[in-house]
């Protein structure tokens, strides 16, 4: 329970709340001193506030969290498929910390912008005890995200590695594996140096690309707060140019070991994009975290506020 008070006598409910709250400059001092929070304003409207914008932070920080998350699946499950199939996907340093960068810091900028959406006053609070980060933050990490943005990114490699017929004759796997495991100036001179490089850069490529559109959906904003959308979409703009310009930028690529891919790379990434965000937004559909809008709270949704009436 939430108690609000600012009068000496208000002290023994203040200390017994779970959180206590004094009424800033019109608190007797041993309620401010007994006090968890103090309203600046005197306005105890801030409270419901205060509390929805705590509820949205808890909601972005799981958010951050599973797309973290994703980008740990989909690196380690280059390295995981590669020693299993033979497929050269053992991604470098630099490759990695493409991914991280692009698909993981830049959108997460986005997802705390903007304000909390009014709805969240209508939840149930989070069980005390409870910890943030739940068993759903881990399967949908692992379990959705993940999978889903590696599965995307497999794809593109192995029907590059059709077309191109890559393992088979001079092209071996042992040789591309090895490949995989020199420096950049060693692999772009040979042939299976350079299968090499296109078949990474087209992973990391469309992983990145999927990773995007999972964050391009927004998950806590209110109804028609476009700004935060906007940045938001910006990032993920941002994130596809800085992407397109290492990719094209050859002075870069030794540094990344990264290398231009077929122009319909660039196609099977937006269509990973297309797809990733298409399965959140379903997903989120199916599963709302809030109700809709213009919906009344139900009884005992909302949380106890109590205020002194002395």
């Amino acid at each position: 329970m939430l108690f609000a008070g600012g009068h000496a006598s208000d002290v023994p409910a203040l200390k017994a709340a779970y959180v206590g709250v004094a009424l800033g400059e019109s608190s007797s001092p041993a309620a401010r001193q007994a006090a968890d929070i103090l309203l600046l304003d005197d306005n105890i409207a801030t409270i419901s506030a205060m509390i929805a914008e705590g509820r949205a932070v808890e909601q972005r920080a799981r958010r951050l969290v599973m797309l973290n998350l994703a980008t740990t699946v989909v690196k380690q499950a280059a390295l995981i498929i590669a020693l299993i199939s033979g497929l050269p996907l053992l991604l470098t340093v630099g490759q990695q910390l493409a991914i991280d960068a692009l698909g993981g810091m830049l959108p997460g900028l986005g997802i705390g912008a903007g304000r909390p959406d009014p709805r969240f006053m209508q939840r149930p609070p989070r069980p005390s005890g409870r910890p943030l980060l739940s068993r759903k933050v881990y399967l949908l990490g692992y379990g959705f995200f993940g999978p889903l943005a590696t599965l995307l990114a497999l794809v593109v490699p192995l029907i590059y590695a059709r077309i191109q017929r890559v393992g088979q004759g001079p092209l071996a796997v042992y040789d591309l594996l090895h490949n995989s495991l020199q420096p950049y100036m060693q692999r772009i001179a040979t042939p299976a140096g350079v299968h090499t490089l296109i078949t990474t850069s087209l992973y990391v490529t469309v992983s990145i690309a999927a990773l995007l559109g999972f964050a391009l959906v927004p998950r806590s904003l209110a109804p028609g707060d476009r700004w935060p959308r906007l940045v938001l979409f910006g990032l993920v703009a941002l994130s596809f140019l800085l992407l397109a310009a290492i990719i094209l930028f050859e002075p870069i690529h030794p540094y990344i070991d990264l290398i231009s891919i077929p122009w319909w790379g660039w196609l099977a990434a937006v269509a990973a994009t297309t797809v990733a965000a298409l399965a959140e937004a379903i997903r989120q559909r199916l599963n709302p975290i809030l109700p809709p809008a213009g919906a009344a709270a139900p009884t005992g949704d909302a949380p106890i506020v109590q205020r002194s009436r002395a």
